[in-house]
């Protein structure tokens, strides 16, 4: 069997939470509040009622394995609650943005996707992030069975009960796929060069991703196109290094409006990732 279906009653999980996180940028949220995206070449679809309920397909894999992975992609084994508990108590702001936000977790995604899509978010925003993430994958990813998964979730939720983005139907490229491609016609500006360059770099084992090892950030930082705060967001969602604080303008916004210039991460050693997701989820909702 290829599909499983798992609950997830936890409420430290929130989909839209971990969706709005701008850690991942292959998520989709539909018209009917559920979710759909793509882990690798498994197909993901999410629904809430009184929980959650994720429906997961990847042909040729066992059920067994595809929820081995999602557990470890939606970090279930960690208790969220418990990291929310070590926040200083004179620290209202941090406390009140963990409360609002308890439902989001850092995800374990795969590196390669978290490199070139942090690339690509470079002085962008996200909905053009999106769009060329999907210009590339359209392009130069491979056709995703969809089928075995709508056919699972409709035995169990009734006929029409599941819907697919058209933009999840192929898989992020590996960098075989982007062997000698060249990607201006993506709407990538200037980050094309920097990811066609990386690509060669990883196919000639100039770049050897497969060994870095946290800390990371200089490693990251020898790639033309990666500074110090892609680094870190790479560091943060592609390594799962959860003491990683990437500094984007809006962090430094909560910096300077909160704490006087400068967030003491080294209070959250291991955990300051997590609490910069809080403050900065927590900060934009302010704005909407």
């Amino acid at each position: 069997m290829s599909a499983i279906k798992m609950e997830i009653c936890n409420e430290y999980f929130d989909s839209k939470a971990i969706s709005d996180s701008g850690q991942c940028f292959r998520w989709y949220i539909q018209e009917d509040g559920s979710v759909a995206f793509l882990y690798g070449r498994c197909a993901v679809f999410v629904v809430q009622k009184d929980f959650y309920t994720v429906y997961a397909y990847e042909k040729g894999v066992s059920a067994k394995k595809i929820e081995e992975k999602l557990v470890r992609y939606f970090d279930l084994d960690r208790d969220y609650g418990e990291i929310i508990s070590s926040i200083r108590p004179d620290d209202k702001v941090l406390l009140k943005a963990a409360d609002e936000g308890r439902g989001l977790r850092i995800l374990n995604q795969d590196l390669w996707e978290i490199i070139v899509s942090f690339i690509i978010s470079q002085n962008n925003n996200i909905p053009r992030i999106k769009k060329s993430i999907y210009k590339l994958c359209e392009k130069y990813g491979e056709e995703v069975d969809i089928k075995g998964l709508k056919s699972f979730v409709e035995k169990d939720l009734g006929k029409g009960s599941f819907s697919w983005p058209l933009e999840l139907n192929k898989t992020f490229p590996t960098p075989q796929m982007l062997e000698g491609k060249i990607l201006d016609d993506l709407g990538l500006g200037y980050r094309d060069k920097y990811i066609e360059e990386l690509v060669c770099s990883v196919l000639s084992g100039e770049v050897k991703i497969d060994e870095f090892k946290i800390p990371a950030e200089d490693e990251l930082m020898k790639i033309k196109g990666i500074g110090k705060k892609v680094a870190a967001c790479i560091e943060l969602f592609g390594l799962h290094d959860l003491g990683a604080f990437p500094r984007d303008t809006w962090v430094k916004k909560i910096e300077e409006k909160y704490y006087n210039g400068r967030f003491e991460e080294n209070f959250y050693k291991g955990t300051a990732g997590i609490m910069q997701q809080y403050l900065f989820c927590y900060e934009r909702s302010l704005k909407k």
